[in-house]
């Protein structure tokens, strides 16, 4: 009875995976697609000869927007999925969008354990996004370095911008405790400051039990 109880749980555990992993299939190959051709159209609109500065400044606030929401969207794409993703190469896809943009990344991974668990992994990508989003829309940073190392017995994420550093800013503090809680969540400390050089840098960092 045991067996067939257990058999029928994970027959259903099963099930659902492979109704996350249609949804997030569909949602990526359609709205999230959708977005990205919309988030491409603006920049060619934003850059027409003749455009009045207002205008053109007017389209690039949308277009910022457009950028966060299609971040949140991946993220949910993430949640979906998170037990068929890495996600460092999520990470560094959008830092290659980011590129794209204008932005200068750097990508650096360390990584001799690669086995995350799956609860860990989607927190880190969360926070990842969210320490990305706000460098980019809100800090109007130029500069993007991201780290990633991972041992048997610790891990660290750093995240680092040259934006304007204002990590008490009314426009962070949410994401900023959300992020927070996501580490505690995770068994790891997030710390968040502003050196003197300028911009931020955001590291969650666990040493594991």
């Amino acid at each position: 009875m045991k067996e067939r109880s257990h058999a029928l749980t994970m027959a259903r555990a099963s099930a659902g995976a492979q109704e996350r992993a249609r949804l997030a299939r569909e949602i990526h190959d359609g709205v999230a697609q959708d977005l990205a051709g919309l988030g491409y159209r603006l920049d060619d609109l934003a850059t027409a000869p003749g455009l009045a500065s207002d205008a053109r400044g007017e389209i690039r606030e949308i277009r910022m927007a457009l950028s966060e929401s299609l971040n949140h969207l991946r993220r949910s794409i993430f949640d979906l999925r998170n037990l068929e993703i890495d996600f460092l190469v999520e990470v560094r896809d959008l830092l290659n969008e980011i590129e794209s943009e204008g932005i200068e990344v750097s990508f650096e991974c360390d990584a001799m354990i690669t086995n995350l668990n799956a609860t860990t992994a989607r927190h880190l990508h969360a926070i990842a996004i969210e320490a990305l989003s706000n460098a980019v829309h809100h800090a109007k940073a130029t500069r993007l370095e991201f780290t990633f190392a991972n041992r048997e017995d610790f891990f660290e994420m750093t995240i680092e911008d040259n934006g304007i550093g204002n990590v008490e800013a009314k426009t962070f503090s949410y994401g900023l405790a959300t992020m927070s809680e996501r580490a505690e969540l995770i068994g790891a400390k997030c710390t968040i400051g502003s050196p003197e050089s300028g911009g931020t840098i955001i590291r969650v960092e666990s040493i594991r039990q």
